[in-house]
């Protein structure tokens, strides 16, 4: 789902990018109330992923001229 998202984030058709993220975090919150403790470490481990890859993404898509 989420390369789905992704690719959907290159088209401009926003109502079908707002469905998409609201059943995927619907779905992140009914794996972690299913899988219990278990699927909470797991959520924060993919949460603290997930940033340090934006933040990767955004560090590195930066111009050439900027600092």
């Amino acid at each position: 789902m989420a390369i789905y998202g992704y690719v959907l984030d290159r088209k401009k058709k926003k109502p079908i990018r707002s469905a998409h993220f609201v059943l995927s975090i619907l779905w992140i919150a009914a794996v972690l109330v299913h899988g219990g403790g278990f699927a909470v470490g797991t959520g924060v481990t993919m949460a603290v992923l997930y940033i340090g890859v934006t933040w990767l993404e955004r560090k590195n898509l930066k111009p050439a001229g900027a600092k």
